[in-house]
């Protein structure tokens, strides 16, 4: 599709190592066309993070429209289809409140029926507007100097303590203590107004390495 709608030659494929991807008749197709594959680290799905989370993206869309009108199960292809040109059409702040598809016609020529305008409401621009006006701290030293920001640290740690969430006790020998970070964020109202200023100190799971740190992982049912 990319090349028969885009013109443009499909000339890298990254994906993880699952069976689908690492196979011999994609191999020959890779390689009969010039391609080339590249594969994430194993036990590492924090590389694919972009992919993962438009793929997440991608099903609660679908699954909203399935369940918001009653569609059967069977057109579930259709509702993936419908998604994604939903969200190709719809502005994005990481793309400075462009569409994808807008953004990819600044690169590629695409075909006239694809590229839409979209009709974007004065209540929206107000709505950008307030969010844009507000931003997160980039490192700690910001964060502490501003009082709002600090105030939200001081209560993520007062619901940390008070929930019992670590229990303090000696390094292993030979063992390395996992990190942490805070991740700052900010909830607003349907106005665009401020409602919250969040802060979450969070560890940094990824830097575990499985059978030297941890040997079991654990999900809760639903």
């Amino acid at each position: 599709m990319i090349q028969t709608q885009f013109h443009v030659p499909v000339q890298v494929v990254r994906s993880d190592n699952g069976g689908e991807y690492l196979n011999s008749e994609l191999r020959t197709f890779f390689e009969q066309n010039g391609i080339i594959h590249q594969t994430s680290s194993p036990y590492t799905p924090q590389q694919n993070g972009i992919a993962e989370r438009k793929n997440r993206h991608l099903l609660e869309v679908a699954r909203s429209l399935c369940f918001a009108m009653h569609v059967p199960k069977r057109f579930w292809g259709d509702a993936i289809c419908t998604a994604v040109y939903l969200i190709n059409r719809v502005p994005s702040r990481v793309l400075q409140y462009q569409t994808p598809i807008q953004t990819l016609s600044q690169y590629h020529s695409i075909p006239s029926v694809l590229h839409i305008q979209p009709k974007v409401f004065g209540t929206y621009i107000a709505f950008t507007n307030h969010i844009s006006s507000v931003s997160t701290p980039s490192s700690l030293q910001d964060a502490l100097g501003d009082p709002k920001w600090k105030i939200a640290m001081v209560e993520e740690m007062e619901a940390l303590q008070k929930n019992c969430t670590w229990e303090l006790v000696d390094l292993p020998k030979g063992k390395r203590p996992v990190g942490c970070k805070w991740v700052f964020t900010v909830k607003h109202k349907a106005d665009g107004s401020v409602e919250r200023y969040k802060a979450r100190l969070v560890a940094k799971g990824y830097t575990q390495i499985y059978g030297v740190d941890y040997s079991e992982t654990f999900a809760p049912d639903k």
